[in-house]
């Protein structure tokens, strides 16, 4: 009687969870909530959404590499520590590429004038770097320095070093 009593509660547990598993993949329709669809519905019908928004490039993006920037934080007198900064910038055209080439030095002494005291005010308060915040920076300076031609930065890595502590 008792194997008869674990056999069938075995079964009525491996039935349930297969019952269970088949309504939740929508194969089999949902008795407790007949207009809901399966489990993943939901999940398809947002990747379906995402498909109709997404728009491939129509070229691959011409980047100008620009060279690591070491940015030294000094705060109260002292170097605390080093913010390492790779950057790309994404060009519209081909032809502009050698134009903002040409003009790297330029941008890279400008991005360190802005650089230095943001992360000065910002390490005052944080001990983490906000990426989002210097991209935003990058970004905004790369519009004033080139306009149009550069379409967006790349930030290809942030990491900060402690200095002496």
């Amino acid at each position: 009687m008792k194997r008869f009593i674990v056999i069938l509660l075995v079964l009525v547990l491996v039935g349930g969870g297969g019952a269970g598993g088949l309504i939740m993949m929508g194969i089999v329709p949902n008795p407790f909530n007949p207009e809901g669809g399966g489990f993943f519905s939901a999940a398809d019908d947002a990747a379906a959404s995402m498909e109709k928004k997404f728009q491939p490039p129509t070229a691959a993006f011409q980047l100008v590499k620009v060279s690591d920037m070491v940015v030294p934080v000094i705060v109260n007198g002292r170097l605390v520590r080093r913010v390492s900064v790779t950057v790309r910038l994404i060009v519209g055209e081909a032809s502009n590429k050698t134009l903002v080439e040409s003009n790297l030095p330029h941008y890279q002494d400008i991005m360190l004038q802005e650089l230095i005291p943001y992360f000065q005010s910002h390490f005052y308060n944080n001990d983490v770097v906000d990426i989002k915040g210097v991209k935003k920076l990058l970004l905004e300076q790369s519009k004033k320095i080139y306009g149009d031609i550069v379409t967006d930065v790349l930030l290809i890595n942030v990491f900060q070093q402690d200095v002496g502590r």
